[in-house]
């Protein structure tokens, strides 16, 4: 992460998702803000994602665990959802449901 923002200058990083692995499967908000906020309290993500314009698309680690499709476990789903909703600017989503398709 040192090396793309000291080497490359972006001017826009891309996550293309994963933008962590802790695999939460619980409803607690709380653990989810948790796992972002120590990606950012990282010194190299950290300076990188806050030093120009990112745009983060989640995958199945920011949803609910490894491999697990869009319906799986709906309640930590949705607050999957309502996490990103809170913690990323980000364009208008499409309804709860079956994002793999």
């Amino acid at each position: 992460f040192d090396d793309i923002r000291k080497n490359h200058n972006p001017f826009l990083f891309l996550n293309a998702g994963d933008f962590h692995y802790q695999d939460i499967s619980s409803t607690e908000m709380e653990d989810r803000v948790a796992a972002f906020d120590k990606v950012m309290g990282s010194p190299s993500q950290g300076k990188l994602y806050s030093s120009q314009a990112m745009s983060y698309i989640w995958d199945d680690h920011d949803w609910i665990g490894n491999n697990k499709d869009g319906v799986s476990n709906e309640p930590a789903g949705t607050t999957a959802k309502l996490s990103y909703q809170l913690l990323f600017p980000h364009y208008d989503l499409a309804a709860l449901g079956n994002t793999t398709s």
